[in-house]
């Protein structure tokens, strides 16, 4: 006996387990058809409708330090903010093979989107992806790709509907 059919959805990891949505064909229904206008870029830094190259932005480093749940030190200095919105993959240890989001960094220092530093150990390798804002700026002047930048960054937002006249 069929009890439901569709596609499996969001995945959600949390803690020991995770958590499937499976979508109906109803879902369809509520999707946007069409491309939203957006001023944050909607590729995702290296896929084909960006087209930077990731390797120049891919980097090895070894773990120096653990500073707390969810942030590490590693010995490859880069600007501040490279890694934001990037990827960290331990190469070695515990969590080798598995992908983690970082959210912010400031020189050596890095933190992860999840509280799962404290399971590296310093001497760890870890492959490090430096990451994007979306944003028109950055494409433009750090990645040099404006011309596949994938937003509208000048098109005015709501702000500008309820700004006072003349203001």
């Amino acid at each position: 006996v069929l009890l439901a059919s569709g596609e499996i959805g969001d995945i959600v990891r949390k803690d020991d387990r995770f958590e499937a949505e499976l979508r109906s064909a109803h879902a369809d229904l509520e999707r946007t058809p069409i491309s939203l206008c957006t001023p944050e870029c909607r590729a995702r830094l290296g896929d084909p409708r960006c087209r930077v190259a990731l390797a120049p932005l891919t980097h090895v480093a070894s773990v120096t330090a653990v500073t707390g749940a969810a942030r590490f030190e590693t010995d490859c200095p880069l600007p501040n903010g490279a890694l934001a919105y990037g990827r960290l993959r331990p190469l070695a240890g515990a969590l080798a093979g598995l992908d983690f989001e970082i959210v912010a960094s400031e020189g050596i220092s890095a933190d992860l989107g999840e509280a799962v530093a404290a399971r590296l150990a310093p001497g760890d390798l870890v492959q490090l992806r430096e990451g994007c804002d979306r944003r028109f700026s950055t494409c433009r002047d750090r990645f040099q790709n404006k011309d596949n930048f994938r937003g509208e960054p000048h098109v005015p937002g709501t702000d500008s509907v309820i700004r006072y006249p003349g203001l």
